[in-house]
């Protein structure tokens, strides 16, 4: 794919093409930019001798008219200034040019400057010259013979033409009769009136001669252009013209050379203002001024539709894409969507090769051939393409369609739209080019902003460090990740290091420093101080880039905050620690749980042993007695089993927090009272309690739970009969 650049290298290959002399000047007129007709015109040795000012170029004398002019235009910025100087070439010689000044808004890249034209006329002024001898030869054919002479007889009417005159047209003497008419019905219609106000000014004394270049009709039909002049030699005494004397001076060569020159240098103009155009107009308008171009290249050549077919080679179709066209021409632009390729070989197969399709007369096409069932619906008469080639690729072509009337190309023509074709190849390549590139840059811009939301979501900041300049650069999220707003320019790293906890400074700057001496990578945990002053947990990566000998010229890496990892590995310790009291706990309870049932079972099984043996020595009260110890020692069992479960269902989430209103002094008093009940039970208790009630609300279950837990360890842990304290206060 071919860029700007190319683009530019193109255009100078088009300036270098261009037959006239064109010169790109800054505001001191010194040349930046010079082709090869002016190296030519100049006769300089080498392009780098066109690094000089304009002044010195020209004659002293010229000099300060071209800086005006040159000032008018910078002022102006759109006005065009055209000047006749005396150009010096580089050998000393001089001659006559015809310099044309425009303004451009950059001379590649830089600032404002000045699109000269530079033209030797000196052909021209050879020309004028010769016409400043015809009119001496004039003076004399109005005393002798000149080339063609005329001579009206104002009073009788009759004029007299002279064999050359006639001869001039291709009559003989007998073709032509002595009326005024036999001159002014031969006049070309475009030119007849002009014609007779020239004459009218010179009758009415408003000019000193008549003189007049026209178009005047040949025997065989064509146009000769003449310069016809003449001069009132006799008037009455009141003023009145009775004789009027005059010649016919043949100028069609100089006028053909004249309308070839204008012609080029109009076309030179319109090349030269495509390329600036096809430089300067926003690729958002560029269609617009593909539009433009093909009417201003239509109109100036005096056809009657211009366009651009577009070749889709994958699918063998042609589209018509732009067009343009004369006032009263029906456009075609929508009747020429998907054409196949196929229908027209010869056509495409011309263009694929890189040549111009010309059909001068569209009438002599043979019925059948598809051309012409496809352009004489359309009224063409005849028509001329240009193929647009970019590389080896043909990409479609550029065509121009006369519907009115038949119309000639010439060499230097096709030439011209040859030249044309190029820019319309450039600047769809540009067009090309700018939108590749305004998709990469939003395609980068989508990458970078999921790279960036990556980076957030992961709470993960890049970093680079500049080992020779010591610079840093940071991305966005690693300014949030440290609690700062995003800057531009990342802190040095002195300032780095003092958001560090003092304890870790060391850390990175060993890390850091032997990944600079010895390439190692690094991966260090370092804690950030926040500007707000909480901790940020940090995991920091680095790695060396070296350069070809092996040195750390760059560290790159990046930081991962961990502090919700930190957190969550606390609460994971925590719990571990939990889990561990839990299962000392749940270990010590079994213990005690073991004891405690082998207590009631070995009242149970004592008390059911003596019902057995003595059953029928027992009186009542005994047997009651004993039974009641049994329910006594059934009722401890399943609290002891309850408790179990209660510690089970804790454990495993799903114990029901169910709080009741209770008289606290009075709850503590009925479970003392139970422990005192126990068989065997050898521990006085001590009860001290508010005199006041304690109402509060409450789980009875796992108060009682804990409760017994405070006694159990009270008994575990104290000699045999001592006394256990309880107090209950507010």
């Amino acid at each position: 794919m071919f860029g700007l650049d190319h683009a530019a290298v193109r255009l100078n290959v088009i300036l270098n093409s261009c037959a006239i002399g064109i010169l790109l000047v800054d505001a001191n007129l010194t040349i930046q930019i010079a082709n090869q007709s002016v190296r030519d015109l100049l006769r300089y040795t080498s392009a780098d001798d066109c690094q000089t000012t304009l002044r010195a170029r020209l004659a002293e004398e010229d000099v300060p008219r071209v800086v005006e002019a040159a000032h008018a235009v910078f002022a102006q910025q759109t006005a065009r200034q055209v000047l006749e100087v005396t150009a010096i070439r580089c050998d000393g010689t001089t001659f006559a040019c015809e310099l044309s000044v425009t303004y451009i808004d950059e001379i590649e890249g830089s600032q404002p400057g000045l699109v000269c034209t530079v033209a030797d006329i000196t052909a021209r002024q050879q020309t004028d010259a010769a016409l400043r001898a015809s009119e001496e030869r004039w003076q004399f054919a109005l005393e002798g013979n000149g080339d063609g002479l005329w001579d009206w007889n104002m009073e009788t009417g009759e004029v007299f033409y002279s064999t050359r005159w006639k001869a001039m047209l291709g009559y003989a003497d007998a073709d032509i009769d002595t009326t005024l008419a036999a001159w002014s019905s031969r006049i070309h219609a475009s030119d007849l009136e002009r014609v007779h106000a020239a004459m009218d000014a010179h009758l009415n004394g408003a000019t000193e001669f008549y003189e007049s270049e026209h178009r005047i009709r040949t025997r065989k039909g064509d146009y000769r252009w003449i310069l016809d002049r003449g001069k009132v030699v006799r008037r009455a005494p009141d003023g009145h013209p009775q004789r009027f004397i005059g010649t016919h001076s043949d100028i069609t060569q100089r006028k053909q050379i004249e309308l070839q020159v204008l012609r080029q240098s109009a076309l030179q103009r319109i090349l030269v203002d495509t390329a600036l155009n096809f430089i300067n107009i926003p690729i958002e308008r560029l269609d617009e001024g593909i539009v433009g171009v093909l009417q201003s290249v239509g109109e100036f050549n005096r056809v009657d539709r211009a366009y651009i077919f577009g070749y889709d080679h994958a699918r063998g179709l042609m589209h018509n894409t732009y067009e343009w066209c004369a006032e009263g021409i029906t456009p075609e632009i929508e009747n020429l969507r998907n054409i196949p390729m196929a229908l027209f070989p010869t056509w495409v197969n011309a263009h694929l090769q890189g040549d111009a399709v010309y059909i001068p007369d569209v009438s002599v096409l043979s019925p059948d051939d598809p051309l012409s069932v496809a352009l004489a619906p359309q009224g063409i008469k005849s028509l001329i393409t240009i193929p647009l080639i970019d590389g080896t690729a043909c990409l479609g072509f550029i065509g121009f369609d006369a519907v009115r009337e038949r119309r000639v190309w010439s060499e230097t023509d096709i030439v011209f739209l040859k030249l044309l074709a190029e820019l319309l190849v450039n600047a769809q390549r540009r067009s090309r080019n700018e939108i590749e590139l305004k998709q990469t840059a939003e395609r980068l811009a989508v990458s970078e902003q999921r790279l960036q939301n990556a980076q957030r979501i992961a709470r993960l900041g890049a970093w680079e460090y500049d080992v020779v300049t010591g610079t840093v650069q940071w991305s966005a999220e690693l300014f949030n990740l440290l609690g700062m707003e995003v800057q531009p320019h990342a802190p040095d790293l002195a300032t780095i290091l003092q958001h560090l906890h003092r304890e870790d400074r060391p850390l990175l700057e060993q890390a850091m420093r032997r990944a600079i001496d010895a390439g190692e990578p690094y991966e260090v945990e370092l804690r950030v101080l926040r500007p707000e002053g909480s901790i940020v947990h940090t995991v920091s990566r680095g790695e060396p880039e070296l350069d070809s000998a092996q040195r750390t010229v760059r560290l790159i890496g990046s930081v991962l905050d961990i502090t919700e990892r930190k957190a969550g590995e606390m609460v994971l310790q925590q719990a571990l620690a939990r889990e561990m009291e839990l299962s000392e706990l749940k270990s010590r309870f079994v213990a005690m749980a073991s004891h405690q049932l082998r207590t009631p079972l070995a009242t149970i099984l004592a008390a059911a042993e003596t019902l057995l043996a003595y059953s029928d020595r027992l009186d009542p009260q005994q047997l009651v007695g004993r039974l009641t110890k049994i329910r006594t020692q059934v009722l401890h069992l399943q609290t002891i089993i309850s408790d179990v479960l209660k510690l089970t269902r804790i454990e495993a989430g799903h114990h029901e927090y169910r709080p009741k209103q209770l008289e606290m002094a009075a709850f503590c008093t009925g479970i003392l009272q139970e422990y005192m009940e126990r068989p065997q039970w050898m521990h006085p208790i001590r009860f001290q309690r508010p005199q006041a009630p304690l109402p509060v609300v409450l789980d009875p279950q796992l108060m009682r739970q804990e409760i017994d837990n405070i006694i159990d360890n009270a008994v575990k842990y104290s000699p045999s009969q001592a006394e256990i304290s309880v107090r209950l206060s507010t």
